[in-house]
């Protein structure tokens, strides 16, 4: 059984995939879902600055892309020296984004900095040439140096970095602090951000920009001896902010093809990652992951309106409204044309491209799991693209997507995937750090077409495995067939015929088995997963009643031949089981193990066709000349050690070797045809495969229940927002939908809505 697991390592190990769990090779043939961290793994490892969007009077500025070009400000300095990175072999180490950050300025960076009464100062700064103040444009001014003194590291879940630093140049402590933009300007003075700060920040996520804001604060009570005291609660907060750095992520070259494959393969894919969610929805529409043609619904938790009689936040539904400069924009969506109303909308989400998808971000998937658990199974099977999530909550995401029945893969490169990788069945590390430990699988080359590979290969393992395990079954049941018949007459197989089976036929067939490649295309049908299904069992079944048939056929076919004598059991030892009856059963047999090695060693769609795997196909060779020789014409050597006693008449002979082509032919055929065309292919999704309702996925039930579902999602057209904002800022009559859905279990922990009252809203 492991056989296919060991060829199946060896193909990945030669495309730089590296396995640390052999066993998940075959569960990487179930995939049918792949979950797809963004930076590193969809995008680009390198980033580029775009530029830098500064404030001034509490308004933003043009975007200056010459970082060179920028005065000597705070907002420069944060630049210089909010970062974690370092000097290891005199080579500038660190997060990418850092250093490119970094290097953007142009400024010096040198570990240790100087001794300031008798403080070491870890890090310093240093602008390389003198450059112009911002307050005063006529003086020329040294080079500025700011000593890094304390560095609060990054963390997923608090989306920010800080530093305390001391300036050179004003002689003065200060804070600086980066991170994701809503958090920083959660941090900081109202009375410092820009009015037009969603406006902006939206504007440039939709384009794909990967958006980091900075902010700052002087530490005016801070002094040598206390500076290292000052806890990060008291750093980052009532921050002075400062602008934002608007950074350029591409997709790797490979990412839209490798989306395209895997959907073509019917496998879902869809985005976790922990960055903004209009960055996120933009590289899901440029990679394929939401087509051109298809919708995308925003889902938000909205805490300023709670669901009537409850603490619950009312849920907003919104559509994505994509402004692509390379595409026309679609009018049904656009907000200032959007004439249509909720029933045009809604037959609008089901259209010939496929389904509508969700977008919903960290915060709003808490509230759904705290709030509504029993809605969150509909937002994760619709769902495509999750943001702003903690490395917990990637983890929950494929969780839940196992309970619904999905085999899940999921990819990526950072720390703050180590659990998504380690919990999903198949998780595929980009890179060598903390990731490749907690993941089954690690590429060293870091883009994502390991993902097929590795599905392909576990495809044909899996396969491999079930063709081995019926033919070991099978190997067994026509042995056991064989003795029983031969019982029938108080014979039985020799003990050389028996090591003529075991040690020449099964072993050597068995042994190359394995060696066939995977098929080179993804298929859109994954192979059966379970042994005991339908399928697998009607397969073994079958074959073994056409085996059973062939051996009593000639068992009792050779007892009417008119050469024919009866076997004696009184015969001496030596002569034990020296019989025509022993001789037919193991000709007939000897063929039966060749051609069940065939009919179960499948090639297309999973696998290359037997041809291809030349050892195999010599055992084939070897084994059947051998067996024909022993059946047409065996020499006194042979016939002396496995005690044959072969028909006198050479016709006979011919025939046994007649009936077992057509025994080939119809076990051929019978699997080929019946097993793999008629109920794999066409009969699939037949209840009676696959045991009824109860006998499918729960993601699958799921599905229908959404196609089923009548008005729901309660979606939000443009124009409905503008009516339901303007009505609840006039009289704070804001019109609701609210679905009261009574719950009830049904053993598979899924819901059925009940009741439902709609009024004109489009919330819940």
């Amino acid at each position: 059984m492991t056989i296919g697991i060991i060829f199946a390592q060896r193909r990945l190990k030669k495309a730089n995939i590296y396995c640390i769990s052999p066993r998940t090779i075959n569960l990487s043939g179930s995939i049918n879902v792949v979950c797809f961290d963004k930076t590193g793994t969809l995008t680009e490892d390198g980033i580029d600055m775009h530029g830098v969007v500064a404030t001034e009077n509490n308004l933003f500025q043009e975007v200056e892309p010459d970082i060179l070009q920028l005065p000597q400000s705070p907002l420069l300095w944060a630049m210089a020296s909010c970062h974690s990175l370092a000097i290891i072999d005199e080579e500038l180490t660190g997060d990418p984004i850092d250093i490119k950050m970094f290097l953007s300025t142009a400024w010096e960076f040198s570990e240790p900095g100087p001794k300031i009464e008798d403080h070491q100062i870890p890090t310093l700064v240093r602008s390389q040439v003198k450059t112009t103040s911002s307050t005063s444009s006529d003086l020329k001014q040294d080079p500025i140096e700011i000593g890094v003194l304390r560095q609060n590291v990054f963390g997923s879940s608090l989306q920010r970095m800080s530093v305390v630093t001391y300036n050179f140049h004003n002689e003065l402590f200060e804070a600086y602090v980066k991170g994701s933009p809503e958090k920083i300007v959660s941090l900081s003075k109202p009375s410092t951000v820009p009015s037009d700060f969603e406006e902006i920040l939206t504007q440039y996520a939709q384009q794909g920009y990967r958006v980091l804001a900075v902010a700052y604060k002087p530490l005016e009570q801070a002094k040598w001896e206390n500076v290292n005291n000052i806890t990060r609660e008291e750093v980052e907060c009532d921050l002075i902010f400062l602008g934002l750095l608007v950074l350029e992520n591409r997709l790797k070259a490979d990412t839209t093809s490798t989306i395209h494959l895997l959907r073509e393969a019917n496998i879902r894919v869809l985005m976790i990652t922990g960055d903004n969610m209009l960055t996120a929805l933009s590289v899901a529409k440029h990679c394929g992951m939401i087509m051109k043609n298809q919708k995308a619904i925003m889902v938000s938790a909205d805490p300023t309106q709670l669901v009537p009689g409850t603490k619950a936040p009312m849920l907003n539904y919104e559509y994505v409204n994509f402004r692509d400069p390379d595409e026309h924009k679609s009018p049904d969506f656009d907000e200032a044309g959007s004439e249509k109303d909720s029933t045009t909308v809604q037959l609008q989400l089901d259209d010939e491209y496929g389904p509508y998808h969700f977008a919903i971000d960290g915060p709003t998937f808490d509230v759904v799991r705290d709030k509504y658990p029993d809605l969150l199974p509909r937002l994760v099977v619709r769902g495509t693209v999750f943001s702003r999530m903690s490395p917990d909550q990637k983890s929950m995401v494929v969780e839940i997507l196992q309970k619904l029945g999905y085999f899940v893969g999921m990819c990526g490169d950072g720390a703050n995937d180590c659990g998504a990788l380690k919990a999903a069945h198949a998780g595929i590390a980009l890179s060598e750090t903390e990731a490749s430990v907690a993941s089954s699988f690690t590429s060293k080359e870091p883009s994502i077409t390991c993902v097929p590979t590795l599905i392909r290969e576990g495809r044909c393992a899996l396969v491999t495995s079930f063709g081995i395990f019926k033919y070991i079954a099978s190997y067994s049941l026509v042995q056991f067939v064989s003795v029983m018949i031969l019982y029938w007459i108080a014979a039985n197989i020799t003990d050389f015929e028996f090591l003529y089976i075991d040690l020449i036929e099964m072993t050597v067939l068995s042994i190359t088995f394995g060696g066939t490649k995977a098929y080179p295309h993804l298929a859109k049908e994954p192979p059966p997963i379970t042994l005991m299904g339908f399928i697998p069992v009607f397969s073994l079944l079958s074959q073994m009643a056409v085996q059973v048939a062939a051996q009593a056929f000639v068992f009792t076919y050779v007892q009417d031949q008119p050469w024919f004598q009866s076997y004696n059991s009184s015969w001496s030892e030596e002569h034990n089981y020296w019989s025509y009856q022993n001789s037919v059963i193991f000709t007939c047999s000897s063929f039966q193990y060749v051609l069940l090695a065939v009919v179960f060693a499948k090639g297309k769609p999973y696998r290359l066709s037997m041809f291809s795997n030349k050892p195999f196909l010599i055992a084939v060779l070897f084994v059947t000349v051998l067996s024909l020789y022993l059946a047409i014409y065996p020499t006194e050597p042979f016939i002396g050690m496995l005690d044959l006693r072969p028909p006198p008449d050479i016709m006979f002979r011919l025939l046994i070797v007649g009936i077992a082509l057509i025994n080939f032919f119809v076990s051929f055929m019978m699997e080929k045809f019946l097993v793999d065309y008629v109920f794999f292919r066409k009969l699939h999704s037949c209840e009676m495969l696959t045991c009824g309702k109860m006998g499918r996925d729960q993601y699958e039930q799921m599905e229908e229940e959404l196609a089923e579902a009548e008005g729901w999602p309660p979606v939000m057209t443009p124009k409905e927002k503008k009516n339901a904002n303007s009505n609840n800022a006039n009289d704070n009559k804001l019109s609701k939908v609210v679905l009261q859905l009574s719950y009830k279990t049904d053993g598979t922990g899924l819901y059925t809505a009940l009741k439902k009252r709609r009024t004109p809203s489009r919330r819940m």
